[in-house]
């Protein structure tokens, strides 16, 4: 397919078989020569927050099987690198939060919804990623162009 396409993946994959989630991302890859694809899901069940996490995702009937292969950024970014996403770039969201979210907007924010425990909402951050991975010849490739510049 030639037209440029986007696929949002959001908490989508992670719920999935390893060998089904790989085999969609293999098809997406192989079939479309424009493609961005946006992925948000979780990440981190090896530390005392991702074991409850997991623990409670599972007791509502939805364990999240893709959990175990794919366990951390890195193991994501080289997911997509592994179905030929020539760009691909994976960021925590504390890490997306830290970087690229300014000072003015983390105060605006602050005042819709006070958190009264900024460590619990990092740990929260911790434990989830985005990743950005395109198929392409032409500026997707560029995949960097798609994060706003560091926040001052």
């Amino acid at each position: 397919l030639k037209a440029p396409t986007l696929v949002i993946c959001e908490l989508v994959l992670i719920y999935m078989e390893p060998k089904y989630s790989d085999a969609v991302l293999n098809y997406l890859s192989s079939s479309f020569a424009e493609l961005l694809l946006f992925n948000f899901e979780q990440v981190g069940p090896e530390d005392p927050f991702g074991k409850q996490m997991t623990k409670n995702i599972e007791a509502r009937g939805s364990p999240l099987m893709g959990l175990s292969a794919y366990p951390n950024v890195r193991a994501q970014k080289e997911r997509f690198q592994k179905f030929n996403f020539n760009g691909v770039a994976a960021k925590s969201m504390l890490e997306y939060y830290s970087k690229f979210v300014s000072s003015s907007e983390k105060i605006r924010t602050s005042r819709l919804e006070p958190l009264d425990e900024i460590e619990e909402f990092e740990l929260i951050l911790e434990h989830y990623c985005i990743v950005w991975a395109s198929r392409s010849d032409g500026d997707l490739a560029r995949i960097e162009k798609l994060f706003p510049p560091e926040a001052g």
